[in-house]
């Protein structure tokens, strides 16, 4: 977590319920963060899914079968379609955006 808008939010997690409330985060996360494009056969994930591609997968297919898994159901259903078909699935990456997020108060 680096406080850049490109990063999850910064937040302050429970020691009891951690692993339930990192889901919940990864979830909001990849709402914005993952674009699928079944037309095209391509998927846009965020940059930090290039840069630490071995945390989620040796390969596309396990890095998209990672990334379904927080999709809500619908577009879960719709990546693991493109998965079953018989062609690859392109993945590109959006441009990570550097600047920092902070709330400004009046």
């Amino acid at each position: 977590m680096c406080g850049a808008k490109g990063c999850p939010p910064i937040k302050n997690y429970d020691h009891n319920n951690i692993d339930a409330e990192l889901d919940d985060a990864t979830i909001a996360f990849f709402e914005g963060e993952c674009l699928l494009f079944p037309e095209r056969h391509s998927v846009q994930l965020s940059m930090l899914l290039k840069w630490y591609r071995q945390d989620f997968g040796s390969t596309n297919e396990q890095i998209l079968q990672w990334v379904a898994r927080y999709l809500d159901p619908e577009r879960r259903t719709t990546l693991e379609q493109m998965l079953a078909a018989s062609e690859s699935i392109k993945i590109t990456y959006s441009e990570y955006d550097w600047t920092h997020n902070s709330k400004k108060s009046s």
